[in-house]
């Protein structure tokens, strides 16, 4: 017997042994979690109350710093919005440098730096450490909170509220927060235009003087440094910075509704409706909760595509390309969200599949291979933070602030390890309430309102604006009217006539309208100007002083569009929608055109009663047209489009009314349509200037 054939018979006979021992039709047990080396972090607090945490990372040469302000949410009010702008306006000017100064010496050195209201961050090649710094400091210890500079925060705040104010989501966060916590809550309160137009300088100065003190403050370094660099640059830097007492707000805690309420805004035309179930929770940062919590809401929606609300109405139902949710902890109140996006022909089956999910949480253990899963996906994403320096050292400040034990975060995958189907229940029958939720909805009221009823325990549906404002029930209709005496009321309105046959006749002798318009595109001034004749010829021109970007022009027949990448023939659906959009005054004589109007009822819009008309063109097309209940005057049009991202609604809201020429024109006018919004404003209105026929011209 050779040595190779006794060396071959013991590694069988070994091999023989050891199956006979294991089970291989079971997995292996895991081994226990190992508590986690979480990195190093030293600290240290300065004279003034300043706490510094410092963590080394010299792999590359570089630093970061982050400043965090610790103060309670400041109740805003009438000014909601002055918090947030202050935080902006930091960074925007000192008492040493303008904001183009610090701009500069920021990009002079490769750094970047960044303000809030909740403090700044900044980070750089160490080399460049103490320059950055100054700037820091200065900005820290000496704002000036610039006029001119807020008067720019405040168009571009204006601008994106514009762009959000029929954007679903942004309606159903608005109203969701309003619903969660009231609007006597920090966390209730909307910025909106009002708002946004109130604020001034002085508020930000006091913000900024009542609360950004360093005995509520704390500072991270990180990088590349040690111990020594980091104090003597704290104390350099941000030493003298003079500490003070920060008053300290108490606000009741907000509570969820006793029962059921379901509550709609409504989206004319939409197609698609947010669905939100939603309530406060009592869930602070590091609860004994708070881990096995985050496990529950990771299985039920918050992890993305394995979530349980995922697979049902995306995977098996179709109703949404996504449906998630979300469980927050908050040192004041939490709360709690699932939601989706879905079509209005499955809107309130789409609720009955997350209450189900919800309900099945609470009612049954989730099972041991989709917990493993769920902890294990969770334990990979918390290892790969800690690649990162800047997470030990949010670890150490979140501790500072929650007053977390000093292991709560190395013991981390070990509190994981131990969790329970049983855990899990717990968790869902404490924290998910089905029976006692928001169910609110952003879509179309005349598509979704009757199928929600059921939902609510009293068979009411409540009303919000965008904003979060319940609206009343809409007064009943005065009895008598008719879509046509709305359209009869505008044109009086509108043409100063009091009587109907009279203002048609007056409008009726209008053949031509030119408009031209001022608007701001991406920061740069732009002149829109359209041409109108009849019997239904239109041109549109978008451009400046320098060039025309974009040109369109319909002669009755044929329509192009012009733009600088070349001339395009308008055909199909395109065609026809122009063809009736490019009437003039259509309203003359919509049932003679074959327009087919209805009167769908009262409506409010900013507070303002109005009523809706559904109006169609022969081709299909469906507009719907608010009408101002008091002065007649038309208030809004909502539309439908069709574009490369898909079905998007379409608002145009008309202001500012004046008269030309014995007829009133709006010389307000703003237009949202998905992300993207314009304000225009009308310089020039001229009526019955000959426009010659060469102005529709189609080469």
């Amino acid at each position: 017997m050779k040595f190779q054939t006794i060396l071959l018979v013991a590694l069988i006979a070994i091999a023989s042994c050891a199956s006979a021992q294991i089970d291989r039709s079971k997995a292996p047990a895991p081994a226990p979690a190992k508590e986690i080396n979480l990195g190093n972090y030293e600290q240290f607090t300065l004279d003034n109350g300043l706490k510094v945490f410092v963590v080394e990372n010299h792999k590359l040469p570089r630093v970061s710093f982050r400043l965090t302000v610790d103060y309670t949410p400041v109740m805003e009010g009438d000014d909601a919005g002055y918090v947030t702008m202050a935080g902006d306006l930091l960074k925007r000017g000192t008492e040493n440098r303008t904001k183009e100064q610090i701009d500069e010496q920021i990009d002079l050195i490769g750094a970047n730096l960044n303000t809030s209201s909740g403090g700044m961050s900044a980070s750089c090649l160490k080399q460049h450490a103490d320059d950055l710094l100054k700037i820091m400091s200065d900005i820290l210890l000496h704002p000036s909170f610039p006029e001119a500079e807020l008067e720019k925060l405040r168009t571009q705040q204006l601008s994106a509220l514009a762009t959000t104010k029929d954007d679903p989501n942004s309606m159903a966060e608005n109203v969701g927060n309003v619903l969660r916590f009231s609007a006597q809550h920090p966390y209730g309160e909307v910025v909106t235009e009002a708002s946004v137009k109130k604020i001034n300088a002085a508020q930000c100065r006091s913000f900024y003087d009542a609360y950004f003190k360093p005995n509520i403050s704390y500072l991270a370094i990180v990088g590349d440094v040690n111990l020594k660099e980091a104090r003597t640059w704290a104390e350099s830097y941000f030493g003298a910075w003079k500490k003070g007492e920060v008053k300290v707000a108490h606000y009741p805690t907000p509570k969820g509704p006793e029962k059921i309420r379901v509550c709609l805004v409504d989206k004319p035309g939409a197609v698609q409706s947010v669905v939100m179930v939603t309530y406060p929770v009592e869930l602070t940062p590091g609860h004994p909760d708070a881990i096995k919590a985050s496990v529950m809401n990771a299985i039920l929606g918050g992890d993305g595509f394995s979530g349980r609300l995922m697979q049902n109405l995306r995977e098996d139902k179709a109703y949404t390309y996504g449906s998630y949710s979300s469980l927050h902890a908050d040192k004041l109140i939490g709360d709690f969200k699932a939601y989706a996006q879905v079509r209005n022909e499955v809107t309130d089956s789409a609720v009955t599949e997350i209450l189900y999910e919800i309900k099945r949480l609470r009612d049954e253990d989730v099972p041991e291979d989709l917990l493993k899963m769920t902890i294990n996906k969770l334990s990979g994403s918390f290892a790969r933070s800690l690649e990162y320096p800047q997470t030990v050292a949010g670890f150490a400040i979140s501790k500072a602030i929650y007053g977390l034990p000093d292991d709560y975060y190395s013991s981390y995958l070990q509190k994981l390890e131990k969790i329970t189907p049983k855990d899990i229940r717990e968790m869902a029958q404490k924290y998910l309430h089905p029976d006692q939720a928001y169910i609110l909805v952003v879509g179309s009221k005349d598509a979704v309102k009757d199928k929600l009823t059921t939902f609510s325990s009293g068979g009411k549906v409540e009303m919000y604006d965008h904003y979060g404002v319940e609206l009343k029930d809409a007064k009943p209709l005065p009895e008598g009217l008719t879509a046509q005496k709305v359209i009869d009321d505008f044109l009086m309105a509108i043409s100063g006539q009091a009587d109907a046959k009279k203002a048609v006749k007056a409008l009726d002798k209008v053949q031509d309208v030119t408009i031209k318009m001022g608007v701001s595109l991406q920061g740069q001034s732009f002149e829109i100007n359209t041409y109108s004749k009849k019997p239904g010829k239109y041109a549109m021109t978008l451009g400046n002083e320098n060039m025309t970007i974009q040109e369109q022009r319909y002669d009755g027949q044929r329509g192009i569009s012009k733009s600088i990448q070349g001339t395009k023939e308008i055909t199909g659906k395109e065609l026809e929608d122009l063809k009736y959009s490019s009437l003039l005054m259509p309203e003359l004589q919509y049932q003679k055109l074959g327009f087919k109007v209805e009167l769908k009822g009262s409506e409010q819009i900013d507070g303002k009663d109005c009523y809706l008309l559904e109006v169609t063109d022969p081709a299909g097309g469906t507009e719907w047209q608010y009408f101002d209940a008091g002065s007649h005057l038309r208030k809004q049009i909502v539309t439908n489009r069709e574009t490369p991202m898909g079905n998007i609604t379409q608002t145009t809201r008309f202001d500012g009314y004046q008269v030309v020429d014995g007829v009133k024109f709006p010389f307000k006018i703003s237009q949202n349509m998905g992300p993207q919004s314009l304000e225009m404003t009308v310089t020039t209105v001229k009526l019955n200037s000959n426009l010659p026929d060469s102005t529709f011209k189609v080469d």
